[in-house]
């Protein structure tokens, strides 16, 4: 059941609609692999990418945002366990916080 002051607001968003949202896409490392973790990512198959790409030396950020966050950390996790690092190569793990610009606009209704 909505309050008055619920209802006022409602009454006045009727009357636009939802325009265009802008993300920030601020990736860690522009010369490595940046995995995106989204709700709906499989979780064997980011396993199998990310694995695929370290065993060609390339370094990889796993990024995770909002209820994905969680995803993203098993992912690590999983992949810390399985890969072996070859002569030469090592494994470290780094964690950051950081944040994004989203911008969402509404447009009037004519």
């Amino acid at each position: 059941k909505l309050e008055e002051k619920d209802r006022n607001n409602y009454s006045i968003m009727e009357h636009y609609a939802k325009g265009p949202t802008q993300v920030s896409d601020d990736i860690v490392d522009a010369n490595a692999f940046n995995f995106i973790v989204k709700s709906g990512s499989k979780m064997q198959k980011a396993v199998d990418l990310i694995t695929t790409k370290l065993n060609e030396n390339e370094d990889v950020y796993i990024i995770g945002s909002g209820r994905s966050v969680t995803k993203a950390v098993s992912i690590a996790e999983i992949l810390k366990r399985a890969f072996i690092p070859t002569k030469g190569s090592s494994l470290e793990q780094h964690n950051e916080i950081f944040y994004s610009k989203i911008t969402e606009s509404y447009m009037p209704k004519e």
